[in-house]
């Protein structure tokens, strides 16, 4: 598993979707970032939750997303289903009550 939240990733994260990336571009960057696995299905959950304040209960699907182990969601799915929470949440990220640090790029 994972130490820390990396905020330098984080805050990547939030860049790619401020300029309109897909959520299947963020998880790509997160994934060739990380060396992440099929097994990886936690970290994505972790980093999606604190980049983009989105609940636990509702950033789930991510997790089903065929990439991981036992995933059937195709990539199609979760745009569907991800990039909507994205969107509604764009307003709160760096709203001051989060627990990362930020660096300056």
């Amino acid at each position: 598993m994972i130490d820390l939240i990396n905020p330098i990733i984080i805050r990547k994260m939030q860049n790619l979707a401020k300029g309109g990336n897909s959520v299947e571009d963020i998880l790509n960057y997160l994934i060739e970032t990380l060396k992440l696995d099929g097994g990886s299905r936690l970290i994505v959950i972790t980093y999606f939750k604190e980049a983009f304040s989105i609940k636990l209960g509702d950033i789930m699907p991510i997790g089903a997303w065929e990439f991981f182990d036992g995933g059937s969601y195709n990539i199609t799915e979760i745009e569907k289903e991800i990039k909507p929470l994205i969107d509604k949440t764009f307003n709160t990220w760096d709203d001051g009550d989060s627990k990362i640090s930020w660096p300056k790029e």
